[in-house]
């Protein structure tokens, strides 16, 4: 005698946005027995078997609730968002940045400007002192104080055109440009500052400002939501498991596949 057996099934299952959970499976499955027998015809007997169950469940005290169900899809809402206004804070800075070096770059190529029109006036300075000391009415100090106040602007101006040449790398750093790229400025300083002059609020006007358009705070205000979150699920935790549950049940055995009807042997079962 040898048996054949051969099943196949399917099985779902549903979360529901309450806590609850609903689930359905379905089997069928054939068994073919050949029996041997010496000086007759064989014998073969085969049967097919048909299973279908679906259950219920619905928590109602510990699990049970739409927040408590979905706390994972709140929190991670709550932290793409957090990402997203961190990612527009980094953009924001990178470009605060840019405009910060830009300015500097702005004030410093001003600043070289008026060191090299000091330090034509210091020379000219002493080309006065040394004409009215050749006169006879200038002593050798004048000179030498003309020359110290032309030396201490000389100084100025290489300090100024050093720390030129550090802020176009910083600038070039921030722009992700190497430090050797040939960068030039054409710009009017009094137009920049110009176009920069706004109306400045009253003390009031300004807080609820910035109250309204920091990113930080909204940040700040996320991290709170989701520790709400947190803690309401903390607290559902604590209580005791009391579940609503039901469950429907077919098991079928026919000769032919075409005898299941999947109308027999039917169980309903319902508690808490």
């Amino acid at each position: 005698t040898e048996t054949f057996n051969a099943e196949a099934g399917a099985e779902i299952n549903q979360e529901l946005p309450t806590g609850g959970r609903v689930g359905m499976s379905s089997s069928l499955s054939r068994t073919r027995r050949e029996t041997e027998l010496i000086g007759g015809p064989d014998s073969h007997l085969g049967t097919y078997s048909g299973d279908l169950a679906m259950t219920f469940r619905q928590p109602l005290m510990r699990g049970a609730g739409f927040e408590i169900a979905l706390e994972t899809i709140r929190r991670e809402n709550l932290s793409r968002m957090s990402s997203e206004i961190s990612d527009y804070m980094q953009r924001r800075d990178v470009a605060l940045n840019v405009i910060s070096q830009f300015f500097g770059i702005a004030v410093t190529l001003s600043n070289i400007d008026v060191s090299q029109t000091a330090l034509e006036v210091k020379r000219k300075f002493i080309r006065d002192a040394e004409t009215l000391y050749e006169a006879g009415t200038a002593i050798p100090n004048e000179i030498a104080k003309a020359e110290v106040q032309y030396l201490n602007e000389e100084l100025r101006l290489v300090n100024q055109k050093q720390n030129l040449e550090n802020q176009i790398e910083s600038l070039l750093e921030v722009l992700g440009l190497p430090l050797d790229t040939p960068i030039s400025f054409a710009f009017d300083l009094e137009k920049l500052v110009d176009s920069r002059v706004a109306a400045i609020p009253d003390r009031e006007s300004a807080v609820q400002e910035a109250l309204a358009k920091r990113p930080e705070l909204l940040i700040t205000d996320i991290n709170v939501r989701s520790s709400e979150i947190a803690l309401n699920s903390a607290r559902n935790a604590t209580l005791p498991n009391l579940d609503l549950q039901a469950s429907y049940a077919d098991t079928e055995t026919q000769p032919h596949f075409g005898d299941l009807n999947m109308d027999e042997h039917r169980v309903w079962t319902a508690g808490v």
